[in-house]
């Protein structure tokens, strides 16, 4: 398609931190005229981990979330590191919240997690015959435990609610269907 808006001037930062900066950007409609101003959080790519270990459990991670002030049965994932390639960022992320290491990672697919406000992008990586081979390496305020669940289990694990984090439930069944 083409681009039906323009940008009206730079982007103006609102916020920053070390996860993300809040920029807002004046369009206008090239058709009409119109003009809005749009928010935009600007962030590193991400990554998730689709781990299966040699017995055919699949790796996750119960991890406290502070948006939702609880606790999150999700894959093990993070933000990939200025400089860092994407498919180095998930065997990192997969050993510091895990411990685990495995073969053969591979790209499943990549997502926009909200393009609405969002501009990034999370790829997930699919790992095999994953084991552990060191304690996690958590960050001063992560709270994270290991969890093992059948594969054969993960479906129903997400329609019974267990499994909720959009990112975690896409990327499995990205994994699922590349497991057939």
């Amino acid at each position: 398609m083409m681009p039906k808006w323009r940008d009206v001037d730079e982007a103006r930062l609102r916020f920053s931190c070390a996860l993300l900066e809040v920029v807002s950007v004046r369009r206008e409609r090239i058709d009409s005229g119109q003009t809005g101003e749009f928010v935009v959080l600007k962030a590193a790519p991400w990554v998730n981990v689709v781990a299966v270990t040699m017995t055919g459990t699949l790796v996750l991670v119960r991890h406290f979330r502070h948006g939702i002030s609880g606790y999150s049965l999700e894959l093990p994932a993070g933000m990939v590191e200025n400089g860092e390639a994407v498919g180095e960022a998930a065997t990192r992320e997969l050993l510091e919240e895990t411990g685990y290491a495995g073969t053969g990672g591979r790209l499943l697919g990549e997502l926009y997690p909200n393009p609405g406000l969002q501009n990034n992008v999370c790829s997930s990586w699919l790992v095999r015959d994953a084991a552990p081979v060191t304690v996690p390496s958590l960050g001063e305020f992560e709270d994270i435990e290991v969890v093992e669940m059948p594969v054969s289990a993960v479906r129903e694990a997400v329609t019974r609610g267990e499994i909720k984090n959009a990112l975690t439930v896409a990327a499995l069944y990205m994994a699922l269907d590349d497991m057939r």
